[in-house]
């Protein structure tokens, strides 16, 4: 995620840390754990930077409405 010249893998990235989390949250609702608490908020905290990252770091590809021109 530090890498900036890679904004694909770098989204990658974002994506892969929420996912993890996210699936170990449910691992744990799913086990009894008292553990959700804490993954959901690491998860949080993966999903922030990605969110509020400015305009010029956005993937413009991912948003576009415009279809694929030839």
């Amino acid at each position: 995620m530090l890498a900036s010249r890679f904004r694909l893998l770098k989204e990658w990235a974002y994506g892969g840390v929420f996912f993890d989390l996210t699936g170990v949250a449910a691992s744990h609702v799913v086990s009894g754990s008292g553990h959700v608490a804490v993954t959901v908020a690491l998860a949080a905290l993966a999903v922030i930077p990605w969110a509020l990252r400015p305009p010029s770091r956005a993937m413009e590809i991912l948003f576009s409405v415009r279809p694929f021109s030839s």
